[in-house]
C-alpha cells in the first residue's frame, strides 16, 4: 500500500496553497486545511502532517508579511520550492455586475497583485480576508450582489460564482514562490540552493562577498532582515540569504563552503 504524503495548506483544496501542494506531489496527497500560516507551522511541528506548504514571495506583491520570520523561528527546514502560476479573477453571485459592486474581499497579497484593477474601479472597497478560497466561500454563502471575491478560477467554479473579469492581476506571468517545510534538513546530494540565516553583525562585507562571487561560486540574494530571535537587545536583526550555486557541489562541499563564509549562521534549506 502506497502511503500518500500529507500537507498542511492555507485554505481549502481550491486554494493556491493546495494547488501548489498537489502539483508537488503529482496530485496525490492528503491535505490539512488551515486558517492561518501559524497553523501550518504548528501542524508540521506537532506531526499532524508530513509537510507544510507556505507562500513566501510573489512576483508582483513581494514578500509575504512575516513568513520568513515565521519559518526561521519555527525550527523547520525548507525541503523544496514550488513556483506556482497565479491567475486571479473577480467572482460574484450570478446576476451581479461590476457596476453594482461595492466591496471585494480577498487575501491581502491577492489584493496587492490586482492594484491596477482596483484603482480603475475605485467604487469597490477592498477588504482583507483570510485567503482567496475563503473569500469565494464568503461571497457564495451570502445573498449580496454588491459583494465579490478576488479568487482563483477553481475556487470560483467550486462555489458556483460568476466570473465578472478574468486575469485581473497586474501582469501576466504572475507567480508565487512556495516553500515545502519539513521537520528535518534533507539536503539534496548536489544542492543548487542554500537558504541561510545569520546575525547581521556577523554578515560578510561587500568586499568579501564580491571576492566569492568573482570566483563564480554562487549568486547571493538577500531575502530580508528579520528581528533577531536570540539577541535580547532592541533593534537586533538577522539576515536571510538565498544562495544560488553556480556549479555542482556535493553536500559535504556545500557545508564546508557555508562554515567558511558564515561560521555563526544556520542552513535552513538545501535543495536542487
Amino acid at each position: 500500500m502506497i502511503i500518500q504524503p500529507s500537507f498542511a495548506v492555507l485554505g481549502n483544496r481550491h486554494s493556491f496553497h493546495a494547488q501548489a501542494a498537489l502539483s508537488f506531489s503529482d496530485k496525490e496527497a492528503d491535505l490539512l486545511e488551515c486558517h492561518s500560516f501559524d497553523a501550518i507551522i504548528e501542524a508540521v511541528q506537532q506531526k499532524q502532517v508530513d509537510y507544510g506548504v507556505m507562500a513566501t514571495e510573489n512576483s508582483l506583491a513581494g514578500l509575504v508579511d512575516h513568513n520568513l520570520q515565521r519559518i526561521v523561528r519555527s525550527g523547520l527546514f525548507v525541503q523544496a520550492e514550488i513556483l506556482q502560476r497565479i491567475e486571479l479573477c473577480l467572482a460574484a453571485l450570478p446576476g451581479a455586475s461590476i457596476g453594482q459592486l461595492k466591496e471585494v474581499v480577498s487575501h491581502p497579497m491577492a489584493l496587492k497583485q490586482c492594484r491596477l484593477f482596483l484603482e480603475k474601479h475605485r467604487q469597490i472597497k477592498a477588504v482583507e480576508g483570510r485567503d482567496t478560497s475563503a473569500a469565494a466561500q464568503s461571497v457564495a454563502g451570502g445573498a449580496d450582489l454588491s459583494r465579490a471575491a478576488i479568487t482563483s478560477p477553481a475556487a470560483a467554479a467550486a462555489n458556483q460564482l460568476h466570473v465578472l473579469s478574468s486575469s485581473i492581476e497586474d501582469q501576466t506571468g504572475n507567480q508565487t514562490r512556495f516553500w515545502v517545510l519539513g521537520r528535518n534538513l534533507v539536503p539534496a546530494e548536489q544542492p543548487r540552493r542554500l537558504l541561510i540565516v545569520d546575525s547581521l553583525p556577523n554578515f560578510l562585507s561587500n568586499e568579501e562577498l564580491g571576492s566569492v562571487s568573482q570566483r563564480k561560486i554562487f549568486v547571493i540574494r538577500r531575502l530580508d532582515c528579520i528581528p533577531s530571535s536570540s539577541d535580547p537587545n532592541p533593534f537586533s536583526y538577522q539576515i536571510v540569504l538565498d544562495l544560488n550555486l553556480q556549479a555542482e557541489h556535493s553536500w559535504s562541499d556545500c557545508k564546508s563552503l557555508f562554515m567558511g563564509l558564515f561560521p555563526h549562521g544556520k542552513i535552513f534549506g538545501a535543495f536542487g
